[in-house]
């Protein structure tokens, strides 16, 4: 599940930071800015808490001798 909200999230963000224009000023579209980071910063977090998830599981194979 976490993966799918995840893809969903990254889609968003990326969609609303791509629709910021690199130097316009006045633009509606600059206001999205700080909704995509903010979209960004949690699919962050949501990849390292699945990827956590994942270590855990692999890790006893991952050490063994």
């Amino acid at each position: 599940f976490q993966g799918k909200v995840k893809t969903a999230l990254t889609m968003v963000s990326l969609t609303l930071l791509l629709l910021v224009p690199e130097f316009g000023r006045g633009s509606w579209t600059e206001k999205l800015f700080v909704p995509g980071l903010i979209t960004l910063y949690i699919c962050a977090l949501i990849t390292l808490t699945s990827g956590s998830v994942y270590f855990r599981a692999a890790a006893p194979v991952l050490m063994q001798e």
